[in-house]
């Protein structure tokens, strides 16, 4: 699975087309980067009216620039199970197993400032006359936004709301954190997800290279920086790059268990 890395924000020339050969994913963009702030520095509403595009979420820190705020909750832990049964998850679960082909759904998670993009992924897979994506929202806003317009969305808004018992105070690492626990609900409900940036373009089904792997890979993301040595979250040597994830939950038990725990592991916890 071929990745083209480049970043591109709101106020810079669109990016260009790209052409790989194979089975391809253009990679334009990471989540919009939010100001630290007492309060959720996400809202939906603007000067009394629907936030445009981008403007919800303010710009300028990374998730990793002074991570934790301990104005948030106390717990250090995820707040909650990547439990496919639960009612936080039981939704997704449904949603994924209804999208799927041949056990396999594509998601990306968006917020309402996500929504245009979010629509714009999905367009790609309607252009590939796919229909096993769905689009997991972070609000209301962007779940009832979607699904005005046709896009197949689950509403995530009630686990983003857990984590207000956490120490991760700022949106930014509540949707980074959230996402990967959906992803991980949906491979534990017994079905394979390749979670994607909702700012990533499919320009070919990956299906095939994905059903050809599953049957010896659990997980697979992106390598990033390797210096050999091993822990939990990089068991191969190499910084994962978890914008980019695919999760074998089709398969055996035991990988299906593998692939959750290694998820959860590198989505990190609230410490």
């Amino acid at each position: 699975l071929s990745v083209v890395p480049d970043i591109y924000s709101a106020t810079s020339r669109p990016p260009s087309p790209f052409r790989c050969a194979g089975h391809c994913v253009a990679m334009f963009s990471l989540f919009t980067l939010c100001h630290l702030a007492a309060t959720s520095p996400h809202k939906t509403v603007c000067d009394g009216r629907a936030c445009r595009p981008g403007e919800g979420n303010a710009q300028g820190i990374t998730h990793g620039s002074n991570p934790y705020d301990i104005r948030g909750g106390s717990l250090k832990l995820n707040p909650h199970e990547p439990d496919p049964a639960s009612p936080l998850y039981a939704p997704l679960a449904a949603a994924a197993k209804d999208a799927a082909s041949k056990g396999l759904v594509y998601m990306c998670a968006a917020d309402y400032d996500f929504r245009e993009i979010a629509s714009n992924w999905m367009r790609a897979f309607v252009r590939l006359g796919l229909k096993n994506a769905l689009v997991y929202a972070l609000d209301a806003e962007a779940h009832a936004h979607l699904t005005a317009r046709g896009v197949r969305s689950v509403d995530g808004s009630l686990a983003m709301a857990d984590f207000n018992r956490t120490r991760l105070a700022r949106h930014i690492q509540r949707a980074e954190a959230e996402r990967h626990l959906a992803a991980a609900a949906v491979a534990a409900s017994g079905v394979d997800v390749l979670l994607m940036d909702c700012s990533h373009v499919l320009l070919r089904d990956a299906a095939p290279l994905l059903h050809e792997a599953a049957h010896s890979v659990d997980v697979s993301v992106p390598r990033g920086n390797c210096d050999g040595r091993t822990t939990p979250r990089s068991p191969a040597g190499c910084n994962p790059n978890w914008s980019l994830v695919w999760l074998r939950g089709a398969g055996s038990a035991e990988q299906r268990s593998r692939a959750v725990a290694h998820q959860v592991a590198g989505s990190g916890d609230c410490r």
